[in-house]
């Protein structure tokens, strides 16, 4: 029962909390812009606009980048590029018993986990587990994000000022829109995905060291190639 509930809570965090904010964002427009409708149409066009120039093709580049400014580095660790900050930091794992959320941090959370697993010989289990049901976990992500478009889709627009009211807008969202929309929360979910799969790497590695664990572990290009199939 323990490893099963512990198998839950990781499953849950590398596909599921990792990407919470992603989806929060897209509800609130990114941030930036008011409707869903401006969001990624205005994106496309400013896009096509300038997409011979370096920043267009950056902007494009960045939606395949593995590591953006996503789990990790918002914070402050980056798998990737700081390597002894995690360490040090597995070294001295201590969890905090009087914490109000204690999976508030997930890289921390993660790595509780995992020892977890460790303590109960359970590593190459997980393992094995993680790479079976990684595809499934993935489609999973796309069915949840494309009726959470939809969902919001049917929301009633905003009412617009008389003097700038346009009739377009009170239409429901154009598919060619929608689709727009799905593929770029879908890619920003994925790298999110991506990035907390590379902490959990870590983490695995570091106790499988740490306890000698024979076990052979995924590595980033197997999840890359799960994502690219997906």
């Amino acid at each position: 029962q323990l490893h099963t509930k512990l198998m839950q809570e990781l499953s849950h965090h590398l596909y599921v909390q990792s990407t919470q904010e992603i989806v929060a964002l897209r509800r609130q427009g990114s941030g930036r812009d008011n409707t869903l409708l401006n969001s990624p149409f205005q994106r496309a066009t400013e896009l096509r606009s300038s997409a011979r120039t370096p920043k267009a093709r950056r902007a494009l580049l960045d939606v395949l980048s593995p590591f953006p400014n996503t789990l990790s580095s918002r914070l402050g660790l980056n798998p990737a590029t700081n390597p002894s900050c995690v360490e040090e930091t597995l070294g001295n794992l201590q969890e905090d018993l009087d914490a109000t959320d204690p999976e508030a941090n997930s890289e921390h959370f993660m790595a509780i986990l995992i020892e977890c697993l460790a303590l109960l010989n359970k590593v190459p289990d997980a393992v094995e587990a993680i790479k079976v049901e990684m595809q499934t976990e993935l489609l999973s992500i796309i069915s949840r994000t494309t009726q959470q478009i939809l969902d919001m889709s049917a929301l009633p627009q905003q009412p617009q000022p008389a003097a700038h009211h346009d009739p377009a807008q009170t239409q429901p969202l154009a598919r060619p829109v929608l689709l727009l929309e799905l593929l770029q929360t879908v890619f920003e979910q994925f790298r999110c995905v991506a990035a907390a799969h590379a902490v959990a790497l870590r983490s695995f590695s570091f106790v499988a060291d740490k306890y000698h664990i024979d076990v052979r572990l995924y590595e980033m290009p197997d999840v890359w190639s799960k994502v690219q199939a997906v």
